[in-house]
């Protein structure tokens, strides 16, 4: 089992108060949209959520803790040697008379944890969403109120303490997580709070510059400024146009990739205009 109080860097006597602060410092620290695109911040907030599941709650602290407290010692401290206690009453009896002494602490049942992706589309994760989500297990179906928050993330869990099996008498019940899974969508690519999108721009338009339209992840038209002699392949930057962010009122970014397409079906006209641009741009 993971050191979670390591993860927390909390001594194992920390009050609940201070893991709360420690658990925040650090998830403010490595929080993905602080560190886009760095999956070892990414997997570092994994691990700091998990082990404040755990440390936060009194009842699942005091399992974790319990194997290692024996008689008011830390955790991972062995009193008896590497061989535990066990092996020490072991030792002073042997096996008299055929009884095999032998000790067993006592471990407190739980009744299991219930897991349940919930896939939703990246308009919902932008806005959030609240709905009721039906999870069926064994013979139970329960239906949970799941709040999305706004700019969610893929991957991220939402905790229903006590509400997972309860089968096993006088033993606390178990938890639902719920893990947002988000769909891949048509126009837009996500990275953290970043959107990226393609649009395609006609050659002369990207000759001599121009105003384009892009439709945004909340459905409003945005106008884009193109500069003249804009190239395939660049990319424009609009601001506060990107994802949520969650818990913050501010938006990413979104960034438009330019497809440049030349024109294949010309009149005759136009034809003329186009050789008489290329004369001149030769003769210049």
């Amino acid at each position: 089992m993971p050191n979670y109080y390591e993860i927390l860097g909390v001594s194992p006597q920390a009050s609940a108060e201070d893991i709360k602060k420690a658990y925040r410092a650090q998830a403010m620290q490595w929080h993905p949209d602080r560190n886009p695109g760095n999956e070892q911040a990414k997997a570092r907030f994994q691990q700091i959520n998990e082990a404040y599941e755990i440390l936060g709650d009194p009842a699942k602290r005091q399992q974790h803790d319990a194997p290692s407290q024996m008689h008011g010692f830390p955790p991972g401290f062995q009193p008896f040697g590497a061989g535990g206690f066990d092996d020490m009453l072991r030792d002073i009896f042997g096996q008299q008379g055929g009884a095999n002494f032998r000790w067993q602490p006592h471990a407190t049942p739980k009744n299991r944890d219930i897991q349940y992706t919930l896939t939703i589309t990246l308009e919902d994760a932008f806005s959030g969403k609240h709905m009721p989500v039906t999870i069926q297990f064994g013979s139970i179906n329960k239906t949970l109120n799941v709040i999305v928050p706004a700019g969610v993330e893929p991957g991220y869990r939402i905790r229903f303490p006590a509400h997972g099996e309860n089968s096993v008498p006088n033993a606390p019940a178990g938890d639902i997580y719920v893990q947002i899974h988000v769909q891949e969508h048509s126009r837009f690519q996500r990275n953290g709070s970043t959107l990226i999108t393609e649009i395609t721009v006609d050659a002369i338009k990207a000759c001599l510059g121009a105003e384009v339209s892009v439709i945004g992840i909340d459905n409003n038209q945005m106008s884009i400024k193109l500069s003249p002699g804009i190239q395939h392949g660049m990319q424009v930057v609009a601001g506060q146009h990107g994802m949520s962010i969650m818990g913050s009122k501010t938006r990413g970014d979104l960034i438009v990739s330019l497809k440049i397409a030349v024109p294949t079906n010309i009149t005759s006209e136009q034809q003329q205009l186009l050789e008489k641009f290329i004369s001149i741009s030769q003769g210049s």
